[in-house]
């Protein structure tokens, strides 16, 4: 099985950055919308819940190409996991990248990255292995980690401090 592992790591009202590893190694930087408190859904606007999830490539009639598609999200659909530069590329979908703008959330580098990880996919799904995802927030704040708390409890905390 192949595992994708997002590991977010940067919380704004307006975006969500983190890192993205393909069986515990490195591969990339990831861009999603805001992750909103209480499990509040605004359609386009919301990173997807953390959890994990079964990992697909299929076809994109939108896009236009094979694309990896993250399954059985509850109260979304049609997540994929595809290039763009900035949260308003997201609508809703996981970004990935090779560079990351720190403190502006923008990746950079990112056709690239989807092709690359669309290929390992791929190669992976016509080997008839499966392939999951598990997304984890973890905040991190001066220094200090808060793991998986809840997004209310950080963004209090941003709100305070800043």
């Amino acid at each position: 099985m192949l595992k994708v592992k997002v590991i977010r790591d940067e919380f704004s009202p307006d975006y969500t950055t983190g890192r993205l590893y393909v069986n515990g190694r490195f591969f990339g930087y990831t861009l999603e919308d805001t992750v909103r408190a209480g499990g509040e859904k605004v359609d386009g606007l919301t990173a997807i819940p953390a959890g994990d999830y079964p990992l697909t490539v299929t076809y994109s009639p939108k896009f236009g190409r094979m694309m990896p598609l993250i399954n059985n999200v509850p109260g979304f659909s049609g997540i994929r996991i595809h290039q763009g530069n900035t949260a308003a590329h997201t609508r809703g979908c996981l970004l990935v990248g090779y560079e990351r703008v720190k403190k502006g959330g923008r990746i950079n580098n990112s056709l690239q990255a989807e092709r690359d990880l669309t290929a390992l996919l791929l190669a992976n799904q016509q080997a008839g292995k499966q392939a999951k995802i598990k997304i984890e927030n973890r905040y991190v704040k001066r220094g200090i980690l808060f793991a998986s708390i809840g997004g209310l409890l950080i963004w209090i905390y941003s709100k305070i401090t800043n």
